[in-house]
This record gives C-alpha cells, sequence and structure tokens, in this order.
C-alpha cells in the first residue's frame, strides 16, 4: 500500500455499538463548549495600544460594515483575509491573548490543534446603531472592548419597561429559551463558538463605543 493509501487510515472508525446496542459519537475538541461564553478582563495596557492602532485606521481605509451583520456605520478590518493593517507584533500579541485562554478554558488538552485569526475589525457604534442577532462563520469568535464610555453602562438603568436592554450584549442559547445580556466595560474579552448567536442592543447618549471583533479558526493537523 503506498503512502497516500495509508493516510488518514487511523482516522476511520468502524462504528460498533457495543454492549449497550448504541453509542454517541462526539465532535473533538470544540463540542465540549456549546452555549458557554468565556469572558475574561484583558490587560488594560494592551487594549489601550488596540484602541489607539484602530484610531490610526480609522478613515483611512474603505470600511467593511457591508460585510458585516451591524446596522452600524464604521467599521474597519484590522486584518482581513487578504491583508494585514496592523503590525505584526501587536497582531500576535491579540492572536495569544485570545488563543492561549482557548487553550487554557475550552479545548480538550491536544496538542495537535492549531488555531488561525483570519479576521479582525474594529466597531465605531455610535448612538442608535446596533447588532441584530447574528453569528458567525469560522470556529471560535471574540469581542474585545476597546472603549466604553461609562453613561453607556448606566442607560439601561434608566429605562421604563420590564426589560433593560440598552447598550448589553445578548447571547441566546441553542438549547433552550435561556438568554445571557451583559454589561461589559473596557477591556471586557468574552469568546465563544462562532455559531452561538448573539446581539448587541442600541444605546442612545452622544458618545461612542470601540468594540473590537474576531474569528479564529481551529483545526487539526
Amino acid at each position: 500500500m503506498s503512502d497516500f493509501d495509508q493516510r488518514g487510515l487511523d482516522k476511520i472508525i468502524k462504528p460498533d455499538t457495543g454492549q449497550s446496542g448504541y453509542k454517541i459519537y462526539n465532535h473533538e475538541y470544540i463540542d465540549n463548549f456549546i452555549d458557554r461564553i468565556l469572558y475574561y478582563r484583558a490587560d488594560t495596557t494592551l487594549t489601550q495600544e488596540l484602541l489607539e492602532a484602530a484610531n490610526t485606521l480609522r478613515g483611512k481605509l474603505n470600511g467593511v460594515e457591508q460585510k458585516l451583520a451591524g446596522d452600524i456605520k464604521e467599521e474597519y478590518y484590522m486584518i482581513s483575509p487578504e491583508q494585514m493593517f496592523i503590525n505584526l507584533d501587536l497582531a500576535e500579541r491579540v492572536w495569544h491573548n485570545v488563543v492561549d485562554n482557548i487553550r487554557q478554558h475550552i479545548t480538550l488538552n491536544d496538542p495537535d490543534i492549531q488555531f488561525e485569526m483570519p479576521e479582525l475589525w474594529v466597531n465605531y457604534q455610535k448612538p442608535t446603531e446596533y447588532n441584530p442577532l447574528h453569528l458567525h462563520g469560522t470556529n471560535f469568535s471574540f469581542v474585545w472592548y476597546l472603549d466604553i464610555p461609562e453613561q453607556i453602562r448606566q442607560e439601561h438603568l434608566k429605562q421604563v419597561g420590564t426589560t433593560p436592554s440598552r447598550g448589553l450584549i445578548d447571547f441566546v442559547s441553542s438549547q433552550s429559551n435561556d438568554l445571557k445580556r451583559f454589561n461589559p466595560q473596557t477591556s471586557d474579552v468574552f469568546v465563544f463558538r462562532s455559531d452561538h448567536k448573539h446581539a448587541v442592543h442600541p444605546f442612545y447618549s452622544e458618545c461612542e463605543r470601540v468594540s473590537m471583533s474576531g474569528n479564529i479558526i481551529a483545526y487539526k493537523h
């Protein structure tokens, strides 16, 4: 048998029910994070550097808002599938920050799992703008809040209805009707499976919120 014929044979499963009469097969490394959100606080100095880098790019690049889900007028790639717009050192620090947390808290202990970050973009959200319920198309995604004025964080307290939501971010369960609603602050990071539906509610204060979002591809050699 040639090397080509042998390649991948160890990954072929011969189905076997065993004594129980059935068996459930699970996909590896990502199946264990359904309907979960990893939250952590990023280093404030790195957050400030990212904000400064984003502001440097602002207005100098073509917007990517037509490629994204949100009703947000100013969104710019920091890393696109074709090109990197921030310096390599900063990009690697973002990658390590997110991927190290994924390795520590989400995936199985498998050294063969590799990660890539093909997309990273910045969102300048203004009053009344929002992100409708949506999902992403890779394996993991994240949102990193670079600057949130305190008046935005306090807006939900002024609502008259029974469902405070102004300026907040929602994650909707795929397994039940449960909803997790967060009031983020500067330097907060949320990591989640890309198929985890989420939405960002509008705010109405005369200021803007800056966040950075990215997608992570996980694969095995």
